[in-house]
């Protein structure tokens, strides 16, 4: 990278969007921790699976499994807190799951953007959010950056939703309900 000119002291953005989870979970923390070496004026990006042992995860963990694709790292840092474990070498860490990160979003944005296609899926986009997350890693001159969201306590805050309602936006809901009994 020096003899591609990169200057490691000016301050820089690393994006890894579905990476480290594919990686060993020892190579993956390498990786890490050269990045929080080399680049003392930092933030670095990370956008990743997490909850591998709910039926949801096990799904995903076989999803990708079956694509000859698997999660190397997932059961090794399967929630939040293990995650920002892995990023301990640098100055600040926050992390939230994308439901969390939703909840922190705009309502006229969400409205905005749940408005420019019918979607009709909310219980599964729930469950795919509580199963992602956006972590920023900070070192140096990039720990100023302003916090976007409030960190998650849990990844398997499943019961957390978020704090605004589809009709609160004006979403229209497409799709029945049914419930079964026995009899």
């Amino acid at each position: 990278l020096k003899h591609a000119g990169v200057d490691f002291q000016v301050p820089t953005l690393l994006i890894a969007e579905v990476v480290l989870a594919y990686m060993e979970y020892k190579e993956g923390n390498a990786l890490i921790e050269w990045v929080a070496k080399s680049f003392p004026n930092c933030l670095f990006g990370v956008y990743e699976q997490i909850g591998p042992h709910d039926p949801f995860g096990r799904f995903m963990r076989r999803h990708f499994i079956q694509r000859q694709c698997p999660l190397r790292a997932l059961l090794f840092a399967p929630d939040l807190e293990a995650q920002r474990s892995r990023f301990r070498s640098f100055d600040r860490v926050d992390a939230a799951n994308m439901t969390s990160i939703l909840a922190a979003a705009p309502r006229d944005e969400l409205a905005r953007a749940f408005q420019l296609e019918a979607f009709d899926e909310f219980e599964e986009f729930h469950l795919k959010c509580v199963h992602y997350f956006c972590l920023a890693a900070m070192s140096g001159t990039c720990t100023r950056a302003k916090r976007q969201w409030e960190d998650s306590e849990s990844s398997h805050t499943l019961g957390k939703s978020v704090s605004i309602s589809a009709s609160e936006v004006g979403i229209p809901r497409f799709g029945l309900a049914a419930s079964y009994s026995n009899g």
